[in-house]
């Protein structure tokens, strides 16, 4: 048994893993929106049917924001506007920075034929302005790109006949362009160090300690190279705990995110600088770098953490 032309599209559309969504451009009620968009949605969207509801009570305000501008562009004039590469941070706990490429497309037809069911109010909308938005996902492909510049870009740093401190400041620019964060640093530990070492009795007793008096035995760290941190924090020696984001990473031997440091009230960051002003990091990503210690068992390693905050 055949399909009917606007099922067979819904049952298409719904299976691509692309995003499609109609939209009217008189009030921005959204008309159509396949399932695989629909499941990036923040909740209760995902399994709420955002169908007859406005564009602005349904996409994150920093969407909102980015795209306001070309959709009341597009609506205006009637002129198609692709947008490539898109940077998106919404899914930086479970995918860190994802990268979009999307299409707004203008329908000016006296009848627009929207393929689902339940819609606002007929099969047959009649609209004279609707809007088409296609989103695809170009996270792989960027990545893949940002991949090969950054090896290149370090690469040629550390080839190249040029003092540590540059050469770092090479590395921290290939970082900022990989990752996408606008503050970073690399954050080395002054000495050898093993898991174990983190978890005796000396460590764990000056991690409760209160008093100012520094335990000589405990290591501490240093930042290497750094771009956006205050000016009071480019000096910054903590003796090495876990209220240190270092400190977790080397526990876990693994990179760690912390999409809000409003969660983590107990940890200890060096302090970006926000126009001048001292701030704590909204989210952190950091990346531990393991060199085995060859005068030492396996298991242990002076372990240079590169931070990006």
């Amino acid at each position: 048994m055949s399909l009917a032309p606007s099922a067979l599209s819904e049952h298409i559309l719904d299976r691509m893993p692309v995003g499609v969504a109609l939209l009217d451009c008189s009030d921005l009620r959204i008309l159509y929106i396949n399932s695989y968009l629909q499941s990036l949605l923040d909740q209760p969207w995902r399994i709420q049917s955002p169908i007859g509801q406005m564009l602005d009570k349904v996409v994150p305000h920093e969407v909102q924001k980015a795209a306001m501008p070309l959709i009341r562009q597009v609506c205006s004039t009637g002129q198609n506007v692709t947008v490539s590469d898109i940077p998106y941070e919404g899914f930086l706990e479970t995918r860190g920075r994802t990268y979009w490429r999307v299409s707004f497309e203008l329908s000016t037809n006296s009848k627009f034929n929207v393929p689902y069911e339940g819609q606002v109010d007929s099969n047959t909308h009649n609209l004279e302005h609707t809007l088409l938005i296609i989103i695809e996902d170009a996270t792989n492909l960027v990545r893949s790109r940002l991949h090969l510049n950054a090896i290149h870009h370090i690469s040629s740093a550390i080839l190249g006949r040029f003092a540590l401190p540059q050469v770092l400041d090479y590395v921290l620019q290939a970082v900022q362009e990989l990752v996408g964060s606008t503050r970073c640093a690399i954050v080395l530990i002054d000495q050898a160090i093993s898991n174990g070492k983190l978890r005796t009795s000396d460590f764990e007793e000056h991690a409760q300690d209160k008093t100012d008096i520094r335990n000589e035995s405990v290591p501490t760290v240093t930042v290497a190279a750094q771009k956006g941190l205050h000016l009071s924090s480019q000096n910054w020696h903590p003796q090495m705990s876990e209220q240190l984001l270092l400190g977790q990473v080397l526990h876990s031997r693994r990179s760690l995110v912390i999409p809000d440091t409003n969660a983590w009230p107990d940890m200890e960051f060096p302090l970006l600088d926000d126009q001048g002003i001292p701030r704590r990091p909204g989210s952190v990503l950091c990346v531990p770098i393991f060199e085995p210690d060859p005068t030492s068992s396996s298991d242990k390693s002076s372990a240079p953490g590169s931070s990006y905050e």
